[in-house]
């Protein structure tokens, strides 16, 4: 904002005091022009960051399935190595089927 133009806006919050009302309120400022080297620079930025997210959002996704896959896995394991009395049948039976389905 020029010089000139932050006079005049003090001289409206002034005159808008003076006479009761409520200031306005300053305006927004402006964005940066997007061209030139740096603006073109600033793009490619945003377009690799844009693709970084995107490659990490698909990582996240599949340590997620791989993390819940090794959990029935452990479930499955679990239930194994319990003694033949202790065992719920009906929970491993459970438990096997789903880690059929996700094979």
């Amino acid at each position: 904002m020029s010089t000139a133009a932050k006079r005049v806006a003090g001289a409206r919050r002034r005159l808008a005091r003076a006479l009761g009302g409520a200031p306005e309120p300053a305006p927004a400022p402006r964005p940066a022009p997007v061209g030139g080297p740096a603006g073109q620079r600033a793009l490619r930025q945003v377009a690799a960051l844009r693709k970084r997210v995107d490659r990490l959002e698909a990582e996240l996704q599949e340590t997620r399935q791989l993390n819940r896959r090794l959990a029935e896995v452990t479930d499955v394991v679990a239930e194994l190595l319990l003694p033949g009395e202790g065992r719920d049948e009906e929970r491993l039976r459970a438990a096997l089927e789903d880690y059929d389905r996700g094979i």
